[in-house]
């Protein structure tokens, strides 16, 4: 016997794989003629948000000093 809850999410994922798949089947064209241009802002957006993660990190362990 399957208890429903397990029914349940089996369904969530299910229905959430599809979706994604969807979602990409429909965009790849798109995707693979913007890859260059989206890799590159991509990389770039994850430089300042690791500069932006760096600074908090070294703001709390000088606030933490202080205390």
């Amino acid at each position: 016997m399957v208890s429903p809850s397990g029914l349940v999410s089996g369904s969530v994922v299910r229905i959430a794989k599809t979706t994604i798949n969807c979602i990409f089947g429909c965009l790849k064209p798109v995707f693979n003629f913007n890859f260059l241009f989206l890799t590159k802002r991509f990389k770039n957006y994850m430089q300042e948000v690791i500069v932006v993660i760096e600074t908090q990190r070294a703001a709390m362990h000088a606030a933490g000093d202080r205390v």
